[in-house]
This record gives structure tokens, sequence and C-alpha cells, in this order.
């Protein structure tokens, strides 16, 4: 018998919500991060700070981004 797409188990065996969960944490850690770069008042601190704050957005825009390839790949199964 061949197998499918449908039948088939997740690759990593993570699924979406556990995803969302893990970048969520991970983008409040680097904007964490940036509060503490900016409250130690070091003379780079605002650098560190934005770059903590991009950081942040870049881990929430990959997440959304691999959400919506596992949803198409899901409607396409």
């Amino acid at each position: 018998m061949l197998k499918t797409m449908a039948t088939l188990k997740k690759a990593r065996g993570i699924d979406q919500p556990e995803r969302r969960a893990t970048a969520i944490a991970n983008a409040n850690w680097f904007r964490a991060r940036a509060c503490q770069a900016l409250r130690e008042g070091h003379p780079d601190s605002r650098l560190r700070a934005g770059r903590a704050r991009v950081a942040a957005r870049l881990v929430l825009e990959r997440a959304r981004r691999e959400g919506l390839l596992m949803d198409q790949a899901a409607g396409a199964a």
C-alpha cells in the first residue's frame, strides 16, 4: 500500500501551537534584553537595544512565514 501525504507523520513532531509559543517566548526574551540594555546605560546601549528589537521582529516574521507554509502544505494534502 502506498503512503500518501495525509498519512505521513509530521517531520519534527512539533505542532503549530508549540512553534507559536516558542517564537513568542524568544521574541519576549529579545525584548527583555533590549530593555535591560537601555537600563544599563552603557555607551552602546541604544545600539544593543535596537539590535535586540530587530531580532525579536525577525523571530516573529519567520514564525509567521513558517506558519503560512505549514497551512499551505496542510491544505495541499
